[in-house]
């Protein structure tokens, strides 16, 4: 590599458009490229390929190859069904009969499938959030950071997705006021995001920096009972 080049920080992604009907993307670590396909290029793409930028993988395994007979879990999570790159929703139906019509149509519509490409789960957006903060920090403007009542305000790290392996560890902090203590003094804008999980923190707080408090997925109270 050039001098030239060794010490240039990358803040952005770089998507190029090729005649192709593919996309393929570089995942943390490989790069910051997007390559789309002029034939496939709509919103759903975009966003899928953006996943992957942020470690999200395939809901499936393989790849699309005409067939419905390669189902697979792509991406080793329980939020979402075992899945087929072809898949109708009616085949996706009559292969999980059995399953929550909920989990079904959640694979269906997932941002990481190959058929909707409009939603993406609530584990999903946490990989993301977990991505951005240390694997593509370079690449966003703030930081989410997470509280939960089993988390921890001292080491070892504590696992947000609770021994799944690959997706990386990170630090949910037990406290909201040890969390703040994460928040540059400095910032004038509330760029960063306090990411609550369901519990009842019994805790005063004084909060001076700019920040957006969000519960997730539950109920937070916050205060001294």
């Amino acid at each position: 590599m050039s001098d030239v080049f060794k010490n240039v920080v990358l803040s952005s992604i770089n998507i190029y458009v090729n005649n192709s009907d593919s996309g393929r993307c570089s995942f943390p670590g490989n790069g910051s490229v997007i390559t789309l396909g002029r034939r496939i290029f709509a919103r759903g793409t975009v966003t899928h390929e953006v996943g992957h930028f942020v470690n999200l993988r395939h809901t499936h395994v393989g790849d699309s190859n005409g067939m419905v007979d390669n189902w697979g879990d792509g991406d080793g999570l329980a939020e979402t069904l075992p899945d087929e790159p072809d898949a109708s929703l009616a085949q996706i139906n009559a292969h999980h009969s059995s399953e929550p019509a909920q989990l079904r149509n959640d694979l269906f519509n997932n941002v990481m499938s190959y058929h909707m490409e409009r939603e993406l789960l609530p584990v999903q957006m946490d990989i993301l959030a977990a991505t951005a903060n240390i694997r593509r920090a370079n690449f966003v403007s703030g930081r989410t950071i997470f509280v939960d009542p089993d988390g921890s305000n001292s080491p070892p790290w504590w696992d947000i997705y609770h021994g799944l392996t690959g997706w990386g560890v990170f630090r949910a902090w037990r406290t909201i006021g040890r969390a703040l203590m994460e928040i540059d003094p400095l910032e004038t804008q509330p760029r960063d995001i306090l990411l609550i999980w369901p519990g009842s923190y019994d805790e005063q707080l004084t909060i001076q920096e700019p920040v957006t408090l969000r519960a997730a997925e539950g109920a937070v109270t916050i205060g001294v009972p």
